[in-house]
């Protein structure tokens, strides 16, 4: 039981209750998606639901497929999606190439884990994020499976949340990208994981690819400095109308 839950319990019987208030950045976010009429969420890297949990809670109506590889962390995630009817889990990792994959896993609910190798910088400023285990799991393309769940006349947005495996991702579904309206993903200043993309050169790649940022806020910062070490940015189509 939670505190809050602890909380309401003892408060139910004064006719009271703890409420829990939107995160008012979690609200901007939803309101740009709403503006550029985003109606399929595609979320590589869902972990154990975060992402999709917020959105559906703040009233998102569309519809949302969280892919998850890991297993311990697919299984939070799959709970929560089915109390929701627009939400679908896919247990695969997404890359650009189609079969199986070793994946490294994170002490931190799997919140760190990567296929990529975890550089010093990050064990650094997040010791907790260690890996502690190794697991084989799916890896699909995302131009192999994109006509799976996307149709004609949906606004798609890909959120990509893949700790330093970003650009791969995005290899992996160059047909698509003419399809996809926006994109959200996680971007490094300084090396957090081995043979990453950091954020100038992913900021140029997307934008050859007809993308404009539209919004950037951070994500990881130094507990020790407060040096800003991860972003997250949303780029939409250069075609986009909102």
């Amino acid at each position: 039981m939670t505190i809050t839950e602890l909380g309401n319990k003892f408060l139910r019987r004064t006719g009271n209750q703890i409420v829990s208030y939107p995160d008012p950045e979690s609200l901007r976010h939803l309101r740009i998606l709403e503006n550029f009429k985003i109606n399929k969420i595609l979320d590589v890297g869902g972990n154990v639901g975060g992402y999709g949990r917020s959105l559906m809670t703040l009233g998102y109506k569309g519809k949302l497929i969280s892919f998850e590889p890991v297993s311990a962390a697919f299984q939070e995630l799959e709970a929560r999606s089915k109390k929701h009817a627009n939400w679908s889990v896919v247990k695969s990792a997404i890359g650009n190439t189609d079969g199986e994959i070793e994946i490294n896993v994170s002490a931190n609910k799997s919140l760190s884990s990567s296929i990529a190798d975890m550089l010093p910088a990050h064990l650094e400023n997040a010791p907790e994020a260690r890996y502690v285990s190794k697991e084989k799991v799916p890896i699909r393309k995302l131009d192999s499976i994109f006509d799976q769940y996307v149709e004609s006349g949906d606004n798609v947005f890909l959120k990509i949340d893949t700790q330093g495996y970003e650009k791969t991702v995005l290899d992996g579904a160059e047909k698509s990208l003419p399809k996809i309206k926006g994109i959200q993903v996680e971007m490094s200043l300084v090396p957090l994981y081995s043979g990453e993309m950091l954020f100038p050169d992913m900021l140029r790649h997307l934008t050859d690819k007809g993308y404009m940022m539209f919004d950037l806020g951070p994500v990881f910062t130094s507990p020790t400095t407060g040096q800003l070490l991860q972003v997250d940015g949303m780029f939409f189509s250069t075609n986009a109308r909102h």
